[in-house]
């Protein structure tokens, strides 16, 4: 879990260093399961487009639907 939490932040401020996005929240709350309180942390990084989003899909093309 540790993991992930760490590639969520870092994906974030990949984004936003980028101009890519910009965070305009983040949020955390324990994950409650079968009425026991665990350490099952739940992160949530809210974030809007950046100045320089529509860089982010330049090179891609879309594949035809058939």
């Amino acid at each position: 879990m540790g993991e992930c939490i760490s590639l969520v932040f870092k994906t974030a401020q990949i984004l936003s260093k980028n101009g890519l996005a910009n965070i305009t929240r983040i949020q955390e709350e324990n994950v409650e399961r079968e009425g026991r309180k665990e350490i099952n942390p739940k992160i949530t990084v809210k974030l809007t487009k950046g100045k320089d989003f529509d860089r982010l899909t330049e090179g891609l093309t879309l594949k035809e639907q058939q």
